[in-house]
């Protein structure tokens, strides 16, 4: 992938993505998030939002336009994963060997199930060099399935496996 200079829009620079991480993938869209939830600046926001999404296919254009806009499915697909709390607490936990009893304080102390999932793996991935591999379209593919699976064990069985590969920012 060929380096890519800093884009500017109007009075805001934009650093190229640090190292380099491929515009399909998970990390990427994450760290554009959380870029966009560190400033209040509407342009700003818009600059960041803008550049991410410059550079993606047409197909992970669709997702990430998605799920920018919190929704897994689009506006006219009813479809739900019915996947509650317990579900992914325990999908952590499993990918990640931490306790419900380590877990629990750190739901009631971070208040975000996001931020209580990147401290786990954190934690769990403290001695691995990980390189990101969940790409958008996994996450598609994930969500699709899982909203076609009945059953909390075989959707937390999935989620696990995927969680297992996750990297924290």
């Amino acid at each position: 992938m060929a380096r890519r200079e800093k884009t500017t829009t109007a009075h805001l620079v934009i650093p190229p993505p640090e190292n380099e991480i491929p515009s399909g993938l998970l990390e990427r869209f994450a760290q554009t998030a959380e870029a966009v939830a560190a400033t209040t600046k509407k342009l700003e926001k818009a600059a960041l939002v803008g550049a991410y999404l410059h550079d993606l296919s047409d197909a992970d254009l669709q997702r990430a336009a998605r799920y920018f806009a919190g929704q897994q499915f689009a506006s006219n697909d009813m479809r739900t994963t019915n996947v509650g709390n317990s579900v992914l607490r325990d999908a952590l936990r499993e990918a990640t060997g931490t306790s419900v009893e380590t877990l629990r304080p750190r739901y009631v102390r971070l208040g975000d199930a996001g931020e209580v999932a990147e401290e786990a793996i954190l934690e769990a991935t403290r001695d691995q060099e990980r390189t990101p591999t969940i790409t958008l379209a996994e996450i598609q593919s994930l969500i699709e399935r899982l909203s076609e699976m009945r059953g909390t064990k075989i959707k937390r069985e999935l989620l696990a496996t995927v969680l297992a590969r996750a990297t924290p920012l």
